[in-house]
């Protein structure tokens, strides 16, 4: 039987369009609603022209599209400034609980991550967000469990389309490892992952901030060893023991104070798995914009 990909699987080789309010130029020009054709993983960044700023508002769905580099081309330097979040993590606005539906207000934690850098940062110092998480999938390509249908989309796998193919991108925010665990791979082998795409990223000169691994109530207790593992990994030194450039601790937001291999039930869709919209605002807050802006400074 032919199985068939929807419009927003990244297998489906189609495209969508979505609209883009952008306004051009001085902060009194009119609003344009544009269609994009762009595929399920979000592209965002900034103009390349001279002289003409593309303002991105809070309201819009998704900002600007990225550009791919041809194979060979050299990484395109200058204003075009774009951070990643690069996961397997199902969070997508369906997955924020009530309140948080396809057509709603954008309210995932990198949806108010771009918001945060819209407000609180200097209108010369503005970063693109961009969600490239696709549901399901692994860091690591050796977890024996990987379902059928996202095997060979692991991070290393789907580095190049969805990072180091596109002009501008000068950060990673790096969210895995709970599918991994959840697919029988051990901390060896997911840390043995971070390190191939760690220093891949670090070779086309691209910054990476990891998280450690969010729990989940599921575990077993090998589960949580080996969380514990790559978690104490990620923070030693702030900095994955030297190999990566920064840590967001989501699971410290997320965690249960009383249960901590739970989620705290505030921030819980009643999956035991997905944060819900405070949550998503949660992870957002804690994310540290000045910790951002440095992977800019040799762009």
């Amino acid at each position: 039987m032919e199985r068939r990909h929807g419009p927003g699987d990244p297998r489906s080789g189609r495209r969508r369009g979505l609209p883009v309010h952008v306004r051009h130029g001085h902060p009194g020009a009119a609003r344009q609603r544009l269609p994009l054709q762009l595929p399920h993983s979000a592209r965002v960044g900034r103009p390349h022209g001279r002289g003409e700023r593309l303002r991105v508002h809070a309201d819009s769905r998704l900002h600007v599209p990225g550009q791919r580099r041809r194979r060979g081309q050299p990484r395109r330097q200058g204003h075009h400034r774009r951070v990643r979040e690069f996961g397997g993590r199902r969070d997508r606005s369906t997955d924020c609980g009530p309140g948080c539906t396809p057509d709603g207000p954008d309210l995932r934690w990198t949806d108010h991550v771009a918001r945060r850098v819209t407000a609180e940062l200097p209108r010369t110092r503005q970063l693109a967000v961009a969600n490239a998480g696709i549901a399901g999938t692994t860091s690591s390509a050796e977890c024996p469990g990987t379902p059928a249908g996202v095997q060979g989309l692991d991070a290393a796998a789907r580095l190049d389309r969805d990072v180091l193919d596109l002009h501008g991108v000068t950060g990673v925010l790096y969210y895995y490892g709970t599918n991994d665990l959840a697919n029988g791979c051990d901390a060896t082998r997911i840390l043995r992952s971070y390190r191939e795409v760690f220093q891949r990223l670090h070779a086309a000169g691209i910054k990476v901030y990891v998280t450690p691994v969010t729990s989940r109530p599921g575990y077993t207790d090998q589960n949580n060893l080996d969380r514990h593992t790559v978690g104490s990994h990620v923070k030693k030194r702030n900095s994955c023991d030297g190999t990566c450039d920064g840590v967001m601790d989501f699971d410290q937001v997320l965690k249960d104070p009383l249960k901590p291999n739970s989620i705290n039930p505030a921030y819980d869709t009643g999956d035991g798995v997905h944060a819900n919209i405070a949550g998503q605002r949660a992870l957002a807050d804690y994310v540290s914009l000045p910790m951002l802006l440095s992977s800019t400074a040799h762009h």
